[in-house]
């Protein structure tokens, strides 16, 4: 996985959560953008991220350049604890190509 967006932490692949582990690390950061080298051998599979720090923003979604509606295919929740919040995602996906994933905290 590669991040790029200003302001978020690749924490790595996070084998007890099953998710993709990432971190907010700057209060302005609203965009965060991944993308997977996934082939025929590394196929990308019903992916999920748990970022840290979200906010309180509900997050729009990306798939390779397309707008993605929430729904069956493609949930969020967001947990708030006192201090913080964490998004996690999860997609109904299999990729067996690059594949560019585009979270953004909407306005």
């Amino acid at each position: 996985m590669n991040v790029d967006g200003i302001g978020f932490e690749n924490k790595g692949y996070d084998p007890g959560q099953r998710a993709f582990a990432l971190k907010r690390v700057s209060e302005g950061a609203a965009q965060l953008r991944l993308t997977f080298e996934a082939s025929t051998d590394s196929p990308l599979v019903n992916p999920a991220f748990v970022i840290e720090n979200w906010g309180e923003a509900t997050p729009t979604l990306t798939l390779d350049g397309k707008q993605t509606s929430w729904g069956k295919d493609a949930r969020f929740g967001l947990v708030t604890t006192l201090g913080r919040s964490t998004l996690v995602v999860w997609l109904h996906l299999r990729a067996e190509s690059q594949t560019e994933i585009k979270i953004e905290a909407a306005p």
